[in-house]
């Protein structure tokens, strides 16, 4: 419980206030989500001389008047998401095709490009450490690596108090069937395996630009 406190600065304190802030966006659009789960349910009149449904049947009509809602989640949900990820790949493609930017690198080939990778990786969503290889101390890498901080740690909060705001004006409605809860083995593997499968997809093929190359030449 101490890494919970806002006081705390050791690793795992860090590391918990990192996780809980970047992962609100997706728990809004999931509760987002379940509010427009509870309305259709709470609308569904059972009708006892048929056979129950196990789902409510929804016309076209109908669904679109949820559409709006859930599109909101979506949105905002897919900011929180892809904000940090840009805000890493952008910056170091810029660092790596500018000559200001090369000119920081003292290691040039995969391992300079792990560097920079690295850096704007923690700048945007880390401690905001540096290689000792890379001259991050330059007008351009510390404006860079500035921006890349504030687009990948504050504005990432934009679309979090977004969604939290929508939720706001919505009713509150009771938990039906149809209702995923967010403590259950379910919910969590969902949640884990979508941060993998997006993580792998997003960084991977940078990945294989620097450390999985470096490493390739290292064992031939």
């Amino acid at each position: 419980m101490t890494a919970c406190s806002s006081d705390q600065k050791t690793l795992t304190s860090l590391a918990y206030h990192n996780t809980t802030a970047h992962f609100n966006g997706y728990y809004y659009a999931h509760e987002e989500i379940k509010k427009v789960e509870k309305t259709v349910w709470s609308s569904m009149v059972d009708d006892y001389n048929r056979i129950l449904r196990l789902y409510p049947a929804l016309d076209s009509a109908q669904a679109k008047g949820y559409d709006k809602d859930i599109q909101e989640a979506i949105k905002m949900a897919s900011l929180a998401i892809l904000v940090p990820c840009a805000a890493v790949l952008v910056f170091t493609a810029i660092a790596v095709v500018t000559e200001a930017g090369k000119k920081g690198v003292a290691n040039p080939g995969p391992h300079g490009f792990s560097e920079v990778l690295y850096a704007f990786s923690s700048a945007s969503n880390n401690n905001g450490s540096a290689f000792g290889g890379l001259s991050a101390n330059t007008p351009f890498y510390n404006t860079m690596l500035g921006l890349a901080m504030f687009f990948g740690r504050f504005w990432v909060k934009v679309p979090v108090l977004a969604i939290a705001g929508s939720l706001v004006k919505k009713k509150i409605v009771p938990a039906s069937a149809g209702t995923l809860p967010t403590h259950t083995p379910l919910f969590v593997g969902m949640l884990v395996g979508t941060i993998v499968i997006v993580g792998a997809l997003t960084f991977i093929p940078a990945l294989a630009l620097g450390p999985i190359v470096e490493q390739l030449f290292a064992r031939t």
